[in-house]
């Protein structure tokens, strides 16, 4: 596994990997106020002396359907998958569903709204009353979309750090669908308020991932871009079990399936040398 800076003609830098194992107190589901009427639905798993609280995304349209006993409809994205091995590298987890204001129709298109913003605010917040520690955002696929869209509207008062695992990342001008579908204003790399991101930034991809949305070959642009806030670190890896189906689905690469644990223990190191947490 090589940490790479791309788009700054930078040099190749090891990433080791070890295992850090914490107690998982509980796992509940938790309905909050979250902006006006509306709530905000998430899965909180709580550990023992969390270093930090992850805020994970899904991909799509951003709606689990999660049910009251913590199983949900559509649990097959990766952050729903990792979430235990997440929260064993010492973070308390929040998986977020859409909120009740957008329901079971999701959040397409929302993801860079006040609104959608406003919902987040109340999880980062509510993550802050558990535990006093670093909150990170993190999304996978189109959840990446959400969490930068967060991260960009929220600034000083949202999170600390900023993960994007196989995000949409095509530039404007390669945008694989017809905007009447879903607009090309989502393509990250086109946002023109990026530099307000604050905190450390990792992006991770598949070095083989085929999907039209997350291209290896897209990852230049996005760091270019990202790097309006600040040059990201950059993950490439191969491997996990072999994918079918379409590729932009969680049975393709860039939903990472079978190496679950290898980057829960990525992610883990990631935040704990990128934020000081220590070892």
């Amino acid at each position: 596994m090589i940490r790479y800076l791309l788009a700054v003609c930078l040099s190749l830098v090891a990433i080791s990997v070890s295992a850090q194992s914490t107690r998982i107190k509980s796992e509940t589901v938790e309905t909050i106020p979250s902006r006006g009427e509306h709530t905000q639905t998430f899965i909180f798993i709580c550990v023992d002396k969390p270093r930090a609280t992850l805020l994970l995304f899904p991909g799509n349209k951003g709606a689990f359907g999660i049910f009251p006993n913590g199983s949900a409809q559509f649990d097959m994205f990766f952050v729903f998958r990792a979430r235990k091995l997440l929260a064993e590298q010492g973070f308390n987890v929040m998986v977020l569903d859409a909120p009740s204001e957008w329901g079971a129709r999701g959040i397409w298109e929302k993801q860079r709204s006040p609104e959608f913003a406003a919902h987040n605010a109340a999880a980062i917040a509510y993550a802050r009353k558990q535990a006093d520690v670093p909150v990170i955002l993190m999304g996978g696929s189109v959840g990446a979309i959400a969490a930068a869209g967060v991260a960009t509207q929220l600034k000083d008062n949202g999170a600390d750090a900023l993960i994007l695992l196989s995000p949409w990342m095509p530039p404007k001008d390669k945008w694989p669908i017809p905007s009447f579908v879903f607009s090309s204003d989502f393509a990250i790399s086109s946002w023109p308020d990026l530099a307000a991101i604050k905190g450390p930034i990792l992006l991770i991809h598949h070095l083989d991932d085929n999907c039209n949305f997350s291209l290896p070959d897209y990852v230049p642009s996005m760091v270019k871009a990202l790097s309006a806030a600040r040059t990201p670190d950059v993950i490439g890896l191969r491997g996990g079990a072999v994918p079918s189906g379409n590729p932009c689905y969680p049975s393709g690469l860039n939903n990472f399936t079978g190496m679950e644990l290898e980057i829960a223990e990525l992610v883990g190191n990631w935040i704990r040398k990128s934020l000081g947490l220590g070892t």
